[in-house]
């Protein structure tokens, strides 16, 4: 398509835009549908670190929203506190090795 445009050419210009922003929709959203069970595969074994440090991250804040809540909740076991902990610092570590060997996190991590 023509990326130059003009005062006497705009409307032709425009239309011509639209039409091609509506087939690449079109296409898109084909392939949106579309399912490749080897690359999804790929997306999440490559997401599992991110996906199990976000599970953790939630199940910990839920934790501390009930420990903080007394009423509701007046006795809220101290090992599920430290089991959840340990596991958000396992994922978290992990996060950040992956950070350390492919990206540029330099700096000591001690999680915990």
């Amino acid at each position: 398509m023509e990326m130059t445009c003009t005062f006497e050419t705009f409307g032709s210009w425009k239309k011509e835009l639209v039409k091609f922003c509506k087939e690449w929709d079109k296409l898109y959203v084909k392939h949106i549908k579309a399912v490749y069970p080897e690359m999804n595969g790929n997306h999440m074994q490559a997401m599992k670190p991110l996906t199990q440090l976000i599970d953790a991250n939630l199940n910990f804040t839920y934790l501390e929203n009930m420990e903080r809540n007394k009423k509701e909740y007046p006795d809220v076991p101290f090992f599920r506190h430290a089991a959840l902990e340990e596991e958000f610092c396992k994922y978290l570590t992990g996060v950040c090795e992956i950070f350390k060997d492919f990206g540029e996190l330099k700096d000591h991590f001690d999680i915990k």
